[in-house]
């Protein structure tokens, strides 16, 4: 698997941050254990619609609660920050619709395994980190 893992995840000043990044690792390595099966046998189709929300509803609370701390902090920068976690939730979204209409295992195991860790590594060490200094310095 990619860094996704329990120590390969870049940690930031704030616990809370660190301890969501961690069960998004969770979640997506059990997506691609699920992957896995389906690709030994398409019987298991029926397992991964319920992950992939779970991620969802997953980001879509950590990022409510990233955003009220930066809120509650005037963090300058939350409206660029906020645009980021929106564009996120929509991939999400749109890779869940997609998954609902074309079952298409090898885009769903490229998105998990290339795009989203790739993401979240990039939104952890530049958005997430100054983020989670601004808002300690508080």
């Amino acid at each position: 698997m990619s860094y996704l893992t329990k120590h390969g995840i870049p940690h930031v000043a704030l616990d809370f941050i660190n301890d969501d990044h961690e069960e998004a690792a969770r979640l997506v390595s059990e997506i691609n254990q699920t992957i896995a099966k389906i690709q030994i046998d398409s019987n298991h189709k029926n397992l991964i619609l319920p992950l992939l929300e779970t991620l969802l509803a997953h980001k879509s609370a950590h990022f409510e609660k990233e955003e009220s701390s930066m809120k509650e902090a005037q963090f300058p920068a939350i409206s660029h920050h906020k645009q980021e976690h929106g564009r996120l939730l929509n991939e999400l979204k749109a890779l869940i619709d997609h998954w609902n209409h074309y079952q298409d295992i090898h885009s769903l195991k490229t998105y998990m395994n290339e795009i989203f860790p790739l993401w979240l590594k990039k939104h952890t060490i530049t958005m997430d980190h100054a983020t989670a200094i601004f808002i300690t310095s508080r």
